[in-house]
């Protein structure tokens, strides 16, 4: 709100400069102003094709929209973090490329070709399943295209497909490759698994100093400790201003008047309706009605079912032609025949159900609260500026606030992440990170200028002192070193541990039989791949890797998260390619695939020769 205000300021400024701009123009011309047009830029030139920035910046924010309809959050700032505008270029580029060639080749797309291919697209289609020109118009629409544009768009990319596809048609894998890839891929290998934990080891001693001060040493970096500020803050939102606001009762009066229809619960009626295309048959219908015989019976003989005939909880504004009858009548009064543009109506009122108007009394807590909380969001504003005009003028931030009525809270030690020295929020700077970043962009014994927060508030910070970043020193952390050394003194040991048992297994021990010595039992492992994964279950990729690397009956030891584990293979089941032939033909298509793309971009890098390739990275970066 500020900001607006103080922009509006600067809008003065800015218009006096303009008017000076325009009369010079007219005392001198245009002329001497030529220095100002720059040349027509080129962001990328492919041979003779040049890219401007405006075509370059059009395929950039269509590849961003793209990706926002696919994913939902996805803004520029994500875009330049995985170097998109880098994909855009690269794509751009080689489709220059491949126009090009397909025009120096003669490569000619017919409209024929053109139209069976918009008619062959799924998106196109419409409710029956054919192609359908009211959803076509629709989808390039939502897409950014005109109708001329996109066929362009398209024959230009069925010419750089006929160049493509030619290159990369004939791409096959070698049966031998996909065997082996395959057999690689899914072999299947099982074994056994017995886990030493760390904390089975429980007497590991107590370390001297020179032990301490060296773990100390090599860990020094958990021992950091960030910046930390002490604060004096001044929130000014509208939960802090709202105890001040008194409402008087000519401004509950007034919103009363002005909300009552807000609260206000209409009348409504349950009906029973008959509709005729015949006036004559509905004046009948109306007469048996009025005369005692059933709605319900009278409505059977007309055919029409209770579903057709039942309006249950009906208000006046849902009946725009039969409303002023209908709810003039009594309870059990019949109305009819009354003529709608849908025929004739017979109505009758089966119950009514009075309307509420609630009374000032008892809408007064909800009324004076909605009235605080708004006089607060401008009584925030309001004390903003007093308070900084009172800073303006030399006092402090505590003598300011006490001169609005508000107090100071004071923040002991906070982190630029808005943490405490226990790592927990402060609850008077929560969803403000304006104010913690001001705060330590605030010198010491000084005060912030006013925050504006995106949450609401209005921030003061003092910056009552500084705590430099440190390292703790040893005596201050003794207790976790101790601890660090002990965890590797069980995990040195329970590593040893394992080696012991590995040793037994290659003097021809089963994993069993070595891991009985220590109350240890292994456990068998599902068949797994390479990867780790198997049809029933999986294993750590660390675990995989050791299993992969053995000779049945071998065992070895791997790192785990508490400890370490000794694994034995015990079977290797060689995959059958014969056996799936689906499987093989998925990996086949797969390879072949790639194998074509290598082929087409390995074109697309020989055709560089032929049309050379210039990138202006400085243009792109303004761009950005």
């Amino acid at each position: 709100m500020l900001q607006t205000i103080r922009s509006k300021t600067a809008g003065v400024v800015v218009r006096v400069l303009f008017l000076l701009l325009v009369a010079s123009f007219a005392l001198w011309g245009i002329g001497d102003y030529a220095f100002l047009r720059r040349g027509e830029e080129v962001a990328i030139q492919v041979g003779d094709v040049k890219v401007t920035p405006e075509q370059l910046s059009i395929e950039y924010r269509r590849e961003v929209d793209r990706l926002r309809r696919m994913f939902g959050q996805f803004d520029l700032d994500l875009a330049r973090q995985i170097g998109l505008i880098d994909q855009v270029v690269e794509r751009v580029v080689r489709d220059s490329l491949f126009e090009q060639e397909a025009a120096r080749l003669g490569i000619v797309v017919s409209d024929e070709v053109v139209r069976s291919r918009i008619a062959a697209d799924p998106q196109f289609r419409g409710p029956g399943g054919t192609f359908d020109r009211d959803v076509f118009q629709r989808v390039l629409y939502e897409s950014g295209y005109g109708e001329s544009q996109y066929i362009q768009l398209l024959r230009q990319s069925l010419m750089r497909s006929a160049i493509a596809d030619s290159v990369s048609a004939g791409a096959r894998a070698p049966d031998i490759l996909v065997d082996r890839l395959y057999r690689h891929r899914e072999e299947r290998r099982v074994g056994e698994m017995l886990a030493v934990p760390s904390d089975s080891i429980t007497d590991v001693g107590e370390p001297d100093e020179a032990q301490l001060k060296s773990v100390y040493d090599d860990n020094t970096e958990q021992f950091g400790e960030p910046e930390f500020r002490a604060l004096s803050v001044l929130r000014l939102g509208v939960e802090d201003l709202m105890p001040t606001i008194e409402v008087t009762e000519e401004q509950l009066q007034e919103e009363y008047q002005q909300r009552i229809a807000e609260f206000r619960v209409p009348e409504k009626r349950d009906l029973e309706q008959m509709l005729f295309s015949d006036e004559a048959a509905a004046k009948a219908a109306a007469e048996e009605v009025k005369s005692g015989t059933s709605f319900a019976d009278v409505a059977q003989e007309a055919n029409q079912s209770p579903e057709q005939t039942k309006l249950d909880g009906v208000q006046k504004i849902d009946l725009p032609e039969l409303g002023e009858a209908v709810f003039a009548l009594p309870e059990g009064g019949v109305a009819g025949p009354l003529e709608t543009p849908f025929g004739w109506h017979v109505v009758r009122v089966v119950k009514i159900h009075p309307g509420q108007e609630p009374t000032l009394d008892e809408l007064r807590h909800r009324l004076k609260e909605d009235i605080a909380r708004r006089l607060s969001g401008n009584a925030a504003y309001d004390t903003a500026i007093k308070v900084e005009d009172a800073i303006a003028s030399g006092a402090s931030l505590a003598d300011a606030a006490s001169q609005v009525g508000l107090k100071i809270t004071t923040v002991p030690a906070i982190d630029a992440r808005g943490l405490n020295q226990k790592s927990e929020a402060e609850p008077v700077l929560v969803a403000a990170p304006e104010a913690v970043q001001a705060a330590f962009q605030t010198p010491q014994g000084q005060t912030s200028q006013l925050v504006e927060t995106r949450s609401g508030p209005f921030y003061f910070v003092h910056v009552d002192g500084i705590t430099p970043p440190r390292v703790k020193p040893l005596e201050e952390v003794r207790a976790e070193v101790v601890e660090m050394w002990k965890a590797e003194q069980r995990s040195a040991a329970a590593r040893k541990r394992a080696e012991t048992i590995v040793e037994k297994v290659a003097q021809g021990k089963t994993l069993a039989e070595a891991g009985a010595e220590f109350d240890l039992k292994p456990q068998t492992t599902p068949a797994v791949r390479r990867d780790g994964t198997g049809e029933e279950g999986r294993v750590a990729s660390e675990v995989a890797a050791q299993l992969f690397s053995m000779k049945p009956n071998d065992a070895g030891i791997v790192a785990a998260r508490d400890g370490h584990s000794v694994v034995r293979l015990s079977e290797i089941r060689p995959a059958d390619p014969a056996a799936d032939a689906e499987g093989m033909e998925r990996l086949r298509a797969t390879l072949d695939q790639q194998i074509g793309g290598d082929l087409v971009a390995e074109m697309a890098q020989a055709l560089r020769e032929r049309y050379p390739v210039t990138v202006d990275t400085a243009v792109i970066e303004r761009l950005l």
